[in-house]
């Protein structure tokens, strides 16, 4: 039986703009976000069969919670836009479980070679690139890493999904979890934002149309 947060978000009120392509279309597109959300959960292998419908119901609440402020803001984001942001919301609520939990998670070679035994052969030519792409990563400087993953979400959605874990990224980005839950909320950032970041004190010019949105 589908809890009532999950229920409760299908039923959202409101329209897009009308003559927007690229505005949200409400009519089943929360149906799609749940779905969304179910899949990101279902694929941290580090999740707890038991966990899961807890996990979704607080995932799908922040998004309630989200669009209840900023009902503007999300009436006008593209549903590509959409998608990452349910997605990032889904990781962060299952790396907020674990965290609660204290639980530290690590990927065994064992738990990557079942993986990759059950994935289909795309999906093993994706894993094996994207676990690729991550050793490159590691190999740049903390700037360059900082300024490749903060501009951009869908990089590291696919890091998550294929196995590389939060603790493991946050240590590569040298972040505290507090500060890489504000910062994952803002992402993409602008090359501005992240020089801000990695040179806090430094004097940068104020651009006043940094972020839209």
């Amino acid at each position: 039986m589908d809890n009532p947060i999950l229920s409760k978000l299908q039923t959202l009120p409101g329209d897009p703009p009308s003559g927007s392509d690229g505005a949200l279309d409400r009519e089943g597109f929360f149906a799609e976000s749940l779905k969304l959300i179910r899949k990101v959960i279902a694929g941290r292998r580090s999740v707890l069969a038991d966990d899961a419908p807890d996990i979704s119901q607080e995932a799908a609440l922040r998004l309630w919670k989200w669009l209840t402020k900023f009902e503007d803001r999300g009436s006008r984001m593209a549903e590509a836009d959409w998608k990452s942001f349910t997605a990032r919301t889904a990781h962060n609520e299952v790396n907020r479980n674990l965290s609660n939990r204290k639980k530290r998670i690590e990927t065994s070679l064992d738990e990557t070679e079942a993986l990759g035994a059950e994935l289909d052969a795309s999906s093993a030519e994706t894993f094996v690139l994207v676990k690729t792409v991550w050793q490159g990563i590691c190999t740049l400087s903390l700037y360059q890493r900082q300024a490749l993953l903060f501009s951009s979400v869908d990089l590291v959605l696919y890091l998550f999904q294929f196995g590389i874990e939060e603790n493991e990224l946050l240590a590569k980005l040298e972040l505290t979890r507090v500060a890489w839950e504000r910062i994952s909320a803002r992402m993409p950032l602008t090359d501005i934002e992240i020089a801000e970041i990695a040179n806090p004190n430094c004097q940068w010019p104020k651009i006043d149309n940094r972020r839209r949105g």
